[in-house]
């Protein structure tokens, strides 16, 4: 699996779930585990999945913080 960053915000555990990109492991952990406990089943995978992304995979964890402060908006010609 690449480290690649998500090119779509709602892609990125950090922006999906308010998470703070500086944040450590235990940080996400306890942010993640409010999240799982107070979320309908249908749900809770995504945010299992996106746990494991943050916290068991450190160059996607990286990867996916230094993109939150990409700037998306196009360019504007002067």
């Amino acid at each position: 699996m690449s480290a690649r960053p998500a090119s779509n915000p709602a892609e990125n555990p950090f922006e999906r779930f308010d998470i703070d990109p500086t944040a450590g492991v235990e940080a996400i952990t306890e942010h993640m585990r409010e999240l799982a406990a107070d979320a309908p089943e249908s749900r809770r995978q995504l945010v299992r999945d996106s746990w494991e992304a943050l916290t068991l995979q450190p160059q996607r964890r990286i990867a996916a913080a230094l993109s939150t402060f990409i700037d998306r908006a196009p360019a504007r010609v002067v």
